[in-house]
């Protein structure tokens, strides 16, 4: 099983860089990363042409395409649980996701990543396993949501564009959340996944409680 990271960001960007981020797992853990530079914020800005744009870099054998945020992290063993649950299901249209949980208190996490230099390799949920956890709605930004490439056809047409600017209306980006709801208007089969090993969000401070835009790197 190898899993290819697909990474959309802006150019130079950041401290360290993506780019930097990049090159050191490149050299030090042998992944391969694929990844697209963006030299226009507004562009970037746009999730639904952002996600096809990460389409376009995938390898033509994938079996599978993850969409997931950077502030995921996943226990010992997920991938290979999720692998064996996935089986059943090759060559059916369906649509996966997994259950979810992100810890309560912001500040704890926040502290956690700042006391660390970068870049470098951090086996997040050992740090993070003590923390005082709640389980999170089953689709959101940035959430897991999996598909077989040859089935996603409908969110390369119809993906939605929602920016970051519908902040300043106080409202969150939902792109994701439309792209769920619209396959599974289509017919498209939502599995919901139980997996012993867990997923967590590093929880963190968001725009609409900052009342704009927020850029901090995670």
């Amino acid at each position: 099983m190898e899993i290819v990271p697909a990474v959309c960001a802006l150019s130079n960007n950041g401290d360290p860089t993506t780019e930097e981020v990049i090159r050191y797992f490149k050299r030090r853990r042998s992944l391969r990363v694929k990844f697209l530079e963006y030299q226009d914020q507004e562009r970037f800005a746009l999730r639904g042409y952002t996600r096809n744009d990460q389409l376009k870099l995938i390898d033509p054998d994938t079996d599978y395409v993850l969409f997931s945020d950077c502030d995921m992290v996943y226990s010992k063993g997920f991938f290979r649980e999720l692998k064996a649950k996935l089986e059943p299901y090759k060559g059916q249209k369906a649509f996966y996701t997994v259950g979810r949980k992100s810890q309560r208190n912001v500040v704890a996490v926040n502290n956690m990543i700042n006391a660390l230099a970068y870049p470098r390799f951090v086996c997040g949920y050992e740090y993070i396993i003590n923390f005082s956890d709640r389980r999170m709605a089953n689709v959101g930004a940035g959430y897991f949501q999996m598909m077989q490439p040859q089935f996603m056809e409908r969110f390369v047409a119809e993906g939605r564009n929602h920016d970051w600017h519908m902040f300043n209306k106080g409202l969150n980006p939902i792109s994701d959340v439309q792209f769920r709801k619209g396959m599974e208007k289509s017919g498209v089969e939502i599995v919901r996944f139980r997996t012993s090993a867990k997923q967590y969000h590093l929880n963190h401070n968001r725009d609409p409680e900052a009342a704009g835009h927020i850029e901090e790197q995670r």
